[in-house]
């Protein structure tokens, strides 16, 4: 399934079609209720759009402070009726999250939910803020999230604009220096390396961000001096061996390989920022990231490493290839 967020003047015509159409089948027909969907915000929003095989399958919108309430707001929150209970409304509401986030990263976030969704939306850190009402004749609760704190969600906020100037990097190289295999890591190679790191650092969040936030120990001023250390070392131009558990990086053999790693890389980093603005609140503040030479790492700090490893390998592409 391929996702995308786009502002209301980057929607073509068939994603729009796909988008309006989608609402429609569900909040029209399927939960037969006669209400005015085209209510003038949708020019003023974001939407998330999922699509696979050609067909918008899900779909939701991001508003800004002020459009619907005093605090930003997602809203038409809808998967296609084949397509629930397979993770997608997760990433539908990750992807819409992290949308906001990437804006308004301290502000809270205000949704009005059909009242049989609130332990869904209570697994994503929202909390009743209302007593039930009726809208559109159907039962509803508002509820809020609170905003992270300041400068927590900078670092995930920076990484595709990372990954394209990576590109961009990599793209000005001679051919040779970029596919086949060689000695030392070429240019390919090197960018495969970056994307299994981020990969596994998603795969390990994910599996560690199961149960209770309380059961890790909290983020301390140790932890803190141990990251701020690793960010260091890895901003400077020191050498040092790969962490154990990685695989060797895989050599590139052309352009249109290296399109599909630079995709992989993208996708990959897409399902893990949708993830982790997905959680709750809670587990911004405990240790969940074990780094082989750091210890244990909150989220936010985490995110300063994936952004310094990129860092660190610039100026292996400045000793191997000449990038200036």
């Amino acid at each position: 399934m391929e996702w995308k967020t786009c502002a209301w003047f980057e929607l073509d015509r068939d994603a729009l079609y796909g988008v309006l159409q989608l609402r429609s089948e569900v909040f029209v027909v399927e939960q037969d209720c006669v209400y005015q969907d085209l209510d003038g915000k949708d020019e003023a929003g974001w939407h998330v759009v999922g699509v696979e095989a050609g067909v918008c399958v899900a779909t939701a919108r991001v508003l800004p402070p002020g459009a619907s309430y005093a605090e930003p707001s997602i809203g038409r929150v809808v998967v296609k009726a084949d397509h629930r209970h397979a993770g997608i409304g997760r990433r539908l509401m990750g992807e819409a999250l992290a949308c906001c986030l990437d804006r308004w990263p301290t502000a809270g976030i205000r949704i009005s939910a059909q009242t049989y969704l609130e332990a869904f939306y209570r697994s994503l850190g929202f909390e009743v803020s209302s007593e039930p009402y009726l809208e559109d004749d159907l039962p509803h609760v508002q509820m809020f999230r609170s905003g992270l704190p300041h400068g927590a969600w900078d670092p995930f906020r920076s990484l595709p604009t990372a990954v394209e100037e990576w590109e961009q990097a990599v793209r000005r190289l001679p051919g040779n220096r970029v596919y086949g295999a060689g000695e030392g890591w070429r240019a390919g190679a090197i960018t495969d390396h970056l994307r299994a790191s981020e990969e596994a650092t998603y795969r390990f969040l994910a599996k560690h961000c199961k149960g209770e936030a309380s059961a890790l120990p909290a983020i301390d001023e140790a932890s803190t001096v141990r990251a701020a250390t690793l960010s260091a070392r890895l901003r400077s131009a020191e050498q040092y061996r790969m962490p154990e558990g990685l695989p060797e990086p895989a050599p590139v053999a052309g352009g249109e390989d290296f399109d599909a790693l630079m995709a992989r890389w993208r996708a990959a980093q897409a399902r893990g920022r949708a993830f982790l603005a997905g959680l709750p609140l809670d587990w911004w503040d405990v240790q969940v990231f074990q780094h082989p030479h750091a210890g244990g790492m909150g989220l936010a700090v985490t995110g300063t490493f994936i952004a310094d490893h990129i860092t660190h390998h610039r100026h292996q592409l400045q000793r191997l290839v000449g990038v200036e």
